[in-house]
This record gives C-alpha cells, structure tokens and sequence, in this order.
C-alpha cells in the first residue's frame, strides 16, 4: 500500500505552512511513497499549489518549483481543484515528464479532459459520496483511468471489488487506519 501526504507534514500543528517545499520534504523524510497537493491557476495564470481559493496577493508555491525540487522517484498526485488549470498543467506535465504523476479531480471533466490530451499519465476521480446505483456509477469514471480515489468514510469494499481494474485510494484517512484491501491513502497523519 502506497502512503501519501496530504500538502505535506507537520503543517496541521502551524509550524510550518502547508503545501511548502519544507512541509513536502518532511514528508519524504518519513519515507512516504508521494505527494498529493492542490494546483490552481493564480490571477496571472500561473499553477500555484494551493488548496483554497487563491487571494490576491498572498504568495503561493508555483508547481513549477514544486517539479523542479521534486524527486523523480516519488508519486506526485496533484488534485485539480481549478478546471481552467488542465491545458497549462498539460505544459507543465510534458516540460517535467520525467516525474511520475496521478493526476486526480473531484472535476471529473477536468481530469478526462487532461486525460483525453495525455492519455499515458495515470488519472483519477475523486468520489465524496456514495453511489446509490452502481452501473451509472460505474460509467461515470472513465475507462482510461487508472484510480478511483475515494472520501474515506464512504469507501465500499464491495463496490471496490466490482471495479478492480481500477487501483483504490482513500483520502481523509484518519490516523492511517487505512483498510488493507485499498492500494494507496492520501493522510495529514504523516
């Protein structure tokens, strides 16, 4: 199983700022397998790795320093959380195309849209709630992706092992009480 962080370590407790190359490198120095993070577009239309909205003038960690310090043998799950960041994201993918990538959005036209341009990245959806039905479930994630990345209160084993060709992720894991049948947690618990 694959361990995550979530915009980093050490950032919950205010001693650090989340989503900063310190809280990323804290994280690796617990060994984690990769980096989940935020990226959206600024007012000047630069990726910046962010979580919430983006204040105008607030400085943010560009993803292009992000790549540039990011090791090429750890997973960076970077979650689109602005739609309108999937065509400089694709130019920001290909300049740093040495690194390894899942792509990820609860925007599930974001992510297809980025997957339909770069089909060999892996991509994911993230799911929050639960699917009431699962055929039209399962045709709302699309075939060429390679994850579903589930809110961790409402990951079903079940439904989980309908589609296993996809790998599982949860998120929102708390205290990595991750179940042992998923593939990956994304966690603050570092």
């Amino acid at each position: 199983m694959l361990i995550l962080s979530h915009r980093g370590s050490d950032w919950q407790s205010g001693e650090i700022k989340e989503n900063s190359i310190e809280a990323f490198q804290r994280s690796l120095d617990k060994g984690v397998d990769g980096i989940e993070t935020d990226v959206r577009l600024d007012k000047n239309r630069r990726i910046v790795i962010k979580h919430d909205p983006v204040l105008n003038d607030e400085p943010n960690l560009l993803l292009e320093e992000f790549l540039e310090w990011a090791p090429s043998d750890i997973l960076l799950n970077l979650e689109i959380k602005d739609p309108r960041v999937v065509n400089p994201l694709v130019n920001m993918v290909n300049k740093y195309n040495s690194k390894q990538y899942l792509i990820s959005s609860s925007h599930h036209r974001a992510a297809w849209k980025f997957n339909k341009k770069m089909p060999d990245i892996e991509c994911g959806v993230l799911i929050s709630c639960f699917p009431l039905l699962f055929t039209i479930f399962e045709q709302m994630i699309p075939a060429s992706f390679s994850h579903i990345i589930w809110e961790y209160e409402m990951y079903d084993s079940y439904l989980a092992s309908k589609l296993d060709k996809y790998e599982h992720f949860l998120y929102n894991v708390p205290h990595n009480n991750a179940h042992k049948l998923v593939d990956g947690i994304i966690s603050d618990h570092i």
